[in-house]
């Protein structure tokens, strides 16, 4: 029997349900800011895209996802994230550049990552999990900001999503999951990880997650 959103609310045990692949966006009412202010995330990221067609490679806020072995037999440039805050360390060069939803972000009690993730034409993330100690602890949201139509989505389990603008769902990432864009254009979907907002937990460690992610943090 599927759990109640007051039920979920008041449970005492872990906030990951193993019966559940993805989770009803009732359950974590402190995200609605999100999806609330979705034309104005939107807005500002339409802005990045454009400051960054006339920047060098180094200085461009998107960055090739450092997962490449991930997605490099489909597309070996075929995804970029900009991050905000990553492993709950807040990048604040990139935030300077995305004031608003950095701002947001910061509001989110539990928020550990948060990123625009771009998923290029042709693109296929091949099945996964997680890390260990950092995706064991967290779940993942993702918004949709701009989606083309055509074959794309994402594959958890055995459950399968499609991206809509202004519209999110969340999932866990330590699940066997995938993604896809075999459209003609960008996908681009802001992306956040948050932990259980009862334990307090603003940052995850785990020494795998850590040396991959050191790229970002120590821009």
């Amino acid at each position: 029997m599927s759990l109640s959103t007051s039920d979920y609310q008041n449970r005492k045990e872990s906030f990951k349900d193993p019966n559940l692949i993805f989770y009803p966006n009732s359950f974590f009412t402190h995200l609605k800011v999100l999806n609330a202010n979705y034309k104005e995330i939107k807005k500002e990221l339409e802005q990045l895209i454009t400051s960054d067609l006339s920047m060098n490679k180094e200085n461009k806020i998107f960055q090739p996802w450092i997962e490449y072995d991930l997605y490099i037999e489909s597309n070996p440039n075929g995804w970029d994230i900009a991050p905000f805050v990553i492993g709950g360390k807040f990048i604040e060069g990139n935030c300077k550049k995305a004031p608003f939803v950095s701002e947001l972000l910061k509001q989110i009690p539990g928020i550990v990552s948060g990123s625009f993730s771009l998923l290029k034409p042709n693109t296929h993330i091949v099945p996964h999990q997680g890390y260990d100690e950092y995706s064991e602890k967290i779940l993942r949201y993702h918004l949709g900001l701009i989606v083309p139509s055509g074959d794309l989505g994402i594959r958890v389990c055995n459950e399968v999503r499609v991206w809509k603008e202004g519209e999110s769902f969340i999932f866990d990432d330590y699940k066997i999951h995938e993604a896809w864009n075999f459209t003609n254009e960008d996908r681009y979907v802001l992306i956040c990880d948050f932990v259980d907002i009862k334990d307090n937990m603003g940052n995850v460690s785990d020494e795998n997650f850590n040396k991959s992610v050191s790229t970002y943090i120590n821009q």
